[in-house]
C-alpha cells in the first residue's frame, strides 16, 4: 500500500509539474495571420523565460478559462487599447478590439515582465527569467497618441537575395521586412491607425480619361490644364471637386464591402481594417500642382486664391461629400509642400479632419517651428511627420539631430498633438536606437538620453560609454552636416573609427553576443566608408561604376544582418542607369547577375573583422585632433581675442532653382542679455504678381517659442521697411528668412551687440550674397586650444573638363589668414583625396581665431572643429584709452560715472546693455539710471584704440553700488544669468535663468532704502503695478540659491 501512495503521489506532482510547465496561447478561430504570428511569437518568448516549460498555440471556438487567451472585442473604441486581466495564477487574458490593439497589448505586457527588443535578431534581445508567465493585473495599455509610428522609407519588398514569400501577409516582404515589422509590433510603434497619405490610387485611367475630357475639371498651373497624375481639381468648379470626392468614397466603398462580404477569405484585412482604413484620407498627389494662373480655356476663372485656401477648399468638400454616406468617419489630409500654410481665416477647418504637418522639408512658408506655431494655434487635431536619415538622401548614413528629436517631442506633448510619423531608414545603429527612444518617450516620458544609456549599458557592457559618445556624435549638429554638406561627413571617418576601436578593446574578454553585437557595429561602419567613397567622388555616376559595384555587392553580403535596407540602397543605385545599361544588368535587385541568383556569399566574421582593420589602417589617422566647441563657450573667447560683435551685416538673399524658387537662410544669435535688433530689408520680386519673404524669430532650445513671425508679399505690404525684432532674455536664437516665387532681398542687420553667427557649413552658399561688402561675411572660427591643424574638405571643386581644384586654387577662394593678418595657405591633406584640405595653425597660438575674407563659388566645411563662422569685427586695446567706472549719490539715486584715463578730444563710447546701444564723445559720462551690471562699455581713443569690459566685472564699482544702496542687496547678483524679464516693465516680471523660464521659492522686493514692498511665494511670474514707479532691488530664492538683481519699473 505504502509503495502505491508513493506511486500515485509521485504521478499526481508530475502532471502537476507538466501542468505548470505545459502551457497555451489561444487565439480565436477566424484570426488573421499577423496574431496567429503574434501568438507563436508570444508563445517562443515565454517558452524562452520561464525554465523547463513548453508553449504551444492553439485556435479556439469558446474562450477558455484558463491559459494565455487573445480576444477580440468589437466594442472596444479605441483602436490602439488593449484590456489585460490575468488572476496571477491560471489565466491571461488580452481583449481588445482588433490585431493592433492585441499585438500592443501583448507586447507591452511582455515589456512590462522585463523583455526588450533593442534591435532586429536574437542577440539584441533582453529575456528576463520568469517562474511563471502569469502576473496578477488588470490593465488597459493604450497610448495618448493616435499617430505614434514610422515606416521604411522605400519600403522593403522581395528581392533576389531576399525572396522569401512566406510573410507576405505581413507590412513588408520578404524575411528582412517581417523582421523590421515584427520590431515595429514588439516595440508598440504602430500608433492606434495608419495615415493614409497621398491619394494616387485615386488618379486611374478613367479618372485621367475623365480630366483629359472636361480640362476645367483641372486646377490651371503655369497656364496650361493638361491632365496627369499630378493634376488636382479646379476649386472653382464643383463638378470638379465631385469627381474627386466620389473618387475616394467609391475606392472606400468597393473596399469595405470587399473585406466585409467575406470576412474568411479576407481575415487578414478585416482584423485591422479600423488600423488601415477607419480614417479616410483625402490628401492630393505627391508634387500637387495647384492653381495658379489663368488660361483661355473659357473655363470661367479669374484666379485662384494660395495652395492651402485650395487644398482646405477640397477636403472640406470632399468630407462633406463622403459624411452623407460615413457620417461617423475621420478624415486625413496633409500640410505638406505649397499647401504647408494654414489657410486664410476665411476658410474653416472641420474637426473631422487630422492634419498632418511636413515642416522641416519641401514648404517655404517659415521656419519649422514657425509653420508648427501657426498650425497648433488654429486647429485642434495636429500631428507632425518627419524624416530621420531616409536612403534617397544621405544612403541610410547619420543625417539628423537628436536637439531637433527632443524639441519636436516635447512640443507634441506640450501642445497636446496628435503624435507622430517618422518616414525612415530602418539603420540599425543610426536610426533604430533613436526611434526606439522617441516611441519609449511618448509611451512614458523617458528622455531620449536615458533610454539611449541603458540601450548601450545592455548590450555594450564595458564599451558602453564608447557606443553612447559614437550615438551622440551620430546626432549632433556640430558633427554631423546635412543638406548639400551630407557627403562632408566622411570626414568624421576617423573619429567614428577610433570610438569603435575603444569599444573593441574595452570587450576583449566580453561575452560572444557582446563581441557579435561590437561586429555588426563594425561592419555597419565599413557601409559607411564604402558608402562616402562613393558619394563624395564628384564625378558622373557613369565615371565611378566601380564604387558604386563595390557597394551593391557589399550591400548583398550584409544583408542578413539588417544593418540598413540592402534591397533599396540597391535599388536606388542601379536606378541612376538605364535598364539596358550592363551596370543595370549585373546590379538590379530582380535577376542581377552579380548576386548569382540569390546564393553570393554573406559576409563572414573574418571578413568584417578584416574589413575593420583596413579601414582602421586608411582613415583612422586621416584627421585628427577633433574638438567641437559650442557656441557659447566659443563666444567667450571674444574679448581675449579682441573681437566684438559686428554691428551690421550686409548680405543680398536670393533664392534656388527648386519647385516655386524657394530661398531659406537662417542667422544663429548669441544674446547676453534682453534687448533687441533691426532688420532693414529692401525685397526684389521677379514673378509678376507673385513673391513672398517670411522673417521668424524663435528661441533655440525650446520646443515652440516663436517670438516673431512676419512675412512681406508682393503687394503694398511689400516695400522696403525696417523690422525691430525684440529678445526678452540672453539665451540662443535663430532668425529664419524664408522666400519663394523668385523673391530676393537686401537685408542690413543692426545687431545691436549681439552675437550673430552662422550654424553649420557656409562658406560658399548659393543663397547668401556678401560680395557687395565683404565687411559682412561670416568669416571668422573659432580653432580650440591643442588643436595643430585644421581640415576642411570642399565638395564642389570638381570639373569634366579641369577635374578637382587644386591647393593653390583654393587659397586664391578663400583668403584665410590668422589674427595678425597673415595669409595661411592649404595644403592636401593626402594624394589620395583631392578634396581634403588643411591650414597649419599658428606656432604659439592656444585657442585663437582664424578669418576668411573672401567668398566664392566652393563649398568649404571643417572637419575637425565646429562649423560656426562668426560675423564679428577687430578692435585694437590699448592702456591710452582705459577708463574706470564709479559710483556717485546724487539726492539718494545711485548713478554710474565712466571716467577716460586719456585726455584726447577724440574719445568715443559706445555702451550696450539689454541689446541697447548707447554712444556718448568727451571725458566724463553719466550711464542712466537704468543701466544694467550686464552693460559692455568700449571706448575708441580715436587713433583706432580700443578696451571693451562689462562694468558688472568690476569689483570696486560693486561694492561701491552696494554701498551707495545703503547696504541693500547688491545689484546684478552672484548669478547673472539669472534674471526677471521684462525689465523695465510696467509692474509684471517673469522668472527666467539662463533664458529658461523658472518657478522661484519666494521673491522679496525692496527698495533702495531697503524697505520691503513685496513678498512672492512658490511663482514664476510677480506683480508690483500698484508700487510707484522707480528703481526696486529683489532677491530671489531659486533652486536652493538666493540670487539678486533690480528692478525698473515705468
Amino acid at each position: 500500500m505504502a509503495f502505491i501512495r508513493c506511486c500515485l503521489t509521485t504521478a499526481v506532482l508530475v502532471i502537476c509539474m507538466l501542468y505548470a510547465q505545459a502551457q497555451t496561447v489561444y487565439y480565436p478561430q477566424g484570426s488573421s495571420q499577423l496574431l496567429r504570428s503574434t501568438a507563436e511569437d508570444a508563445a517562443m518568448l515565454l517558452q524562452k523565460a520561464v525554465r523547463n516549460s513548453q508553449f504551444s498555440v492553439q485556435s479556439y471556438n469558446t474562450i477558455p478559462s484558463s491559459g494565455i487567451i487573445l480576444v477580440y472585442d468589437p466594442a472596444i473604441s479605441d483602436n490602439q487599447a488593449c484590456k489585460v486581466e490575468s488572476d496571477g495564477q491560471q489565466f491571461i487574458r488580452f481583449t481588445a478590439a482588433q490585431d493592433n490593439g492585441l499585438c500592443f497589448g501583448i507586447y507591452q505586457y511582455l515589456h512590462s515582465l522585463g523583455y526588450r527588443f533593442y534591435q532586429p535578431g536574437t542577440i539584441w534581445e533582453r529575456i528576463p527569467a520568469l517562474s511563471s508567465a502569469y502576473r496578477k493585473t488588470d490593465t488597459l495599455y493604450t497610448s495618448a497618441y493616435k499617430y505614434k509610428s514610422w515606416f521604411i522609407s522605400g519600403g522593403h519588398n522581395r528581392w533576389i537575395m531576399d525572396n522569401s514569400t512566406v510573410y507576405n501577409w505581413d507590412n513588408y516582404f520578404g524575411d528582412n521586412g517581417h523582421n523590421w515589422a515584427l520590431y515595429q509590433r514588439r516595440n508598440g510603434m504602430a500608433g492606434a491607425y495608419r495615415f493614409a497619405g497621398h491619394r494616387s490610387d485615386v488618379m486611374t485611367p478613367a479618372y485621367l480619361a475623365t480630366l483629359q475630357s472636361n480640362p476645367c475639371y483641372v486646377a490651371c498651373y503655369d497656364g496650361s490644364r493638361s491632365a496627369s497624375n499630378r493634376s488636382v481639381p479646379d476649386v472653382n468648379n464643383q463638378a470638379a471637386m465631385q469627381l474627386w470626392a466620389t473618387g475616394i468614397e467609391q475606392k472606400f466603398t468597393q473596399y469595405r464591402n470587399a473585406i466585409f462580404s467575406n470576412t474568411t477569405l479576407y481575415a487578414n484585412q478585416y482584423r485591422n481594417f479600423n488600423y488601415t482604413n477607419g480614417l479616410i484620407g483625402v490628401e492630393v498627389p505627391d508634387g500637387s500642382l495647384w492653381g495658379n494662373s489663368t488660361d483661355n480655356s473659357s473655363c470661367g476663372v479669374s484666379g485662384y486664391p494660395k495652395e492651402s485656401d485650395q487644398s482646405f477648399r477640397l477636403a472640406n468638400f470632399t468630407l462633406n461629400k463622403i459624411s452623407t454616406q460615413y457620417p461617423d468617419r475621420q478624415f486625413q489630409v496633409y500640410a505638406y509642400s505649397s499647401h504647408a500654410d494654414i489657410p486664410s481665416s476665411s476658410i474653416s477647418i472641420s474637426n473631422k479632419l487630422d492634419v498632418q504637418v511636413i515642416p522641416t522639408a519641401f514648404q517655404s512658408e517659415s521656419s519649422a517651428k514657425g509653420l508648427m506655431n501657426r498650425w497648433y494655434n488654429r486647429h485642434g487635431n495636429i500631428s507632425e511627420y518627419h524624416y530621420l536619415n531616409i536612403p534617397q538622401w544621405g544612403g541610410e548614413t547619420p543625417m539628423f539631430w537628436l536637439q531637433d528629436m527632443k524639441e519636436t517631442l516635447q512640443r507634441i506633448r506640450e501642445k497636446k498633438g496628435q503624435g507622430i510619423v517618422w518616414e525612415a531608414s530602418p539603420a540599425k545603429f543610426s536610426s533604430l536606437p533613436f526611434l526606439l527612444a522617441a516611441n519609449q518617450n511618448l509611451l512614458d516620458g523617458t528622455t531620449l538620453e536615458n533610454s539611449l544609456r541603458t540601450f548601450c549599458d545592455d548590450m555594450f557592457a564595458e564599451a558602453s560609454g564608447s557606443v553612447y559618445k559614437l550615438l551622440q556624435w551620430w546626432s549632433n549638429d556640430k558633427t554631423v552636416a546635412a543638406g548639400n554638406f551630407m557627403r562632408d561627413n566622411k570626414y568624421r571617418i576617423p573619429l567614428y573609427l577610433q570610438l569603435v576601436n575603444e569599444a573593441v578593446q574595452a570587450t576583449r574578454n566580453a561575452a560572444p553576443e557582446v563581441k557579435e553585437r561590437i561586429r555588426e557595429l563594425k561592419a555597419y561602419l565599413h557601409y559607411m566608408v564604402l558608402y562616402y567613397d562613393w558619394f563624395f567622388d564628384q564625378r558622373a555616376y557613369k565615371d565611378k561604376t566601380d564604387k558604386a559595384a563595390t557597394l551593391c555587392i557589399y550591400l548583398a553580403k550584409i544583408n542578413k544582418l539588417q544593418l540598413v535596407n540592402s534591397y533599396f540602397l540597391i535599388l536606388d543605385q542601379v536606378s541612376k542607369f538605364a535598364a539596358t545599361d550592363a551596370f543595370y544588368q549585373q546590379f538590379n535587385v530582380t535577376n542581377g547577375t552579380a548576386y548569382q541568383n540569390g546564393a553570393l556569399p554573406l559576409v563572414t566574421a573574418d571578413e568584417i573583422d578584416a574589413y575593420f582593420q583596413q579601414d582602421l589602417s586608411r582613415y583612422g589617422t586621416l584627421v585628427d585632433q577633433y574638438n567641437f566647441e559650442e557656441a557659447y563657450s566659443i563666444q567667450k573667447q571674444f574679448l581675449k581675442n579682441n573681437l566684438k560683435p559686428l554691428q551690421k551685416i550686409n548680405v543680398q538673399l536670393g533664392y534656388t532653382n527648386g519647385f516655386n524658387y524657394p530661398g531659406r537662410v537662417e542667422f544663429y544669435i548669441y544674446a547676453p542679455a534682453a534687448g533687441s535688433f533691426s532688420i532693414q530689408y529692401t525685397p526684389q520680386f521677379e514673378m509678376s504678381g507673385k513673391g513672398y519673404i517670411n522673417f521668424t524669430l524663435e528661441e533655440t532650445g525650446s520646443a515652440l517659442n516663436v517670438l516673431n513671425d512676419i512675412s512681406v508679399d508682393n503687394t503694398e505690404n511689400g516695400k522696403s521697411g525696417t523690422l525691430s525684432m525684440n529678445i526678452p532674455a540672453a539665451g540662443t536664437y535663430k532668425l529664419s528668412v524664408v522666400s519663394r516665387f523668385k523673391s530676393s532681398a537686401a537685408l542690413l542687420i543692426t545687431t545691436n551687440g549681439n552675437n550673430f553667427y552662422k550654424n553649420g557649413p557656409f562658406l560658399g552658399s548659393k543663397t547668401e550674397n556678401y560680395r557687395g561688402d565683404l565687411s559682412s561675411l561670416p568669416g571668422y572660427f573659432y580653432v580650440p586650444a591643442g588643436v595643430k591643424k585644421v581640415y576642411f574638405s570642399i565638395n564642389n571643386s570638381y570639373s569634366a573638363t579641369g577635374g578637382y581644384a587644386s591647393a593653390e586654387n583654393i587659397s586664391k577662394a578663400f583668403v584665410i589668414k590668422d589674427m595678425s593678418g597673415s595669409i595661411l595657405v592649404p595644403r592636401l591633406a593626402t594624394p589620395q583625396d583631392s578634396s581634403l584640405f588643411y591650414l597649419e595653425v599658428p606656432a604659439g597660438t592656444n585657442g585663437t581665431f582664424l578669418r576668411a575674407t573672401k567668398m566664392e563659388q566652393y563649398n568649404l566645411s571643417f572637419a575637425n572643429i565646429s562649423n560656426l563662422q562668426w560675423y564679428a569685427q577687430a578692435y585694437v586695446p590699448c592702456s591710452s584709452a582705459d577708463f574706470s567706472i564709479s559710483v556717485i549719490n546724487r539726492n539718494g539715486n545711485c548713478i554710474t560715472m565712466l571716467n577716460a584715463v586719456s585726455n584726447t578730444a577724440q574719445l568715443g563710447w559706445e555702451i550696450v546693455d539689454n541689446g541697447r546701444t548707447y554712444t556718448y564723445q568727451g571725458k566724463q559720462v553719466e550711464l542712466p539710471e537704468y543701466v544694467s551690471p550686464n552693460a559692455v562699455v568700449t571706448l575708441t581713443n580715436g587713433s583706432g584704440c580700443s578696451v571693451s569690459r562689462r562694468i558688472g566685472d568690476d569689483a570696486a564699482y560693486q561694492k561701491a553700488k552696494q554701498a551707495c544702496a545703503s547696504g541693500a542687496p547688491l545689484p546684478g547678483g552672484s548669478n547673472p544669468a539669472a534674471m526677471v524679464y521684462p525689465n523695465p516693465s510696467t509692474g509684471i516680471y517673469f522668472c527666467r535663468q539662463d533664458g529658461i523660464p523658472q518657478s522661484a521659492t519666494e521673491i522679496c522686493v525692496t527698495n533702495t532704502q531697503g524697505a520691503l514692498i513685496a513678498r512672492f511665494k512658490n511663482v514664476s511670474q510677480f506683480d508690483i503695478s500698484k508700487a510707484p514707479a522707480g528703481i526696486y532691488l529683489y532677491r530671489m530664492l531659486l533652486n536652493g540659491e538666493w540670487l539678486n538683481g533690480r528692478l525698473v519699473k515705468h
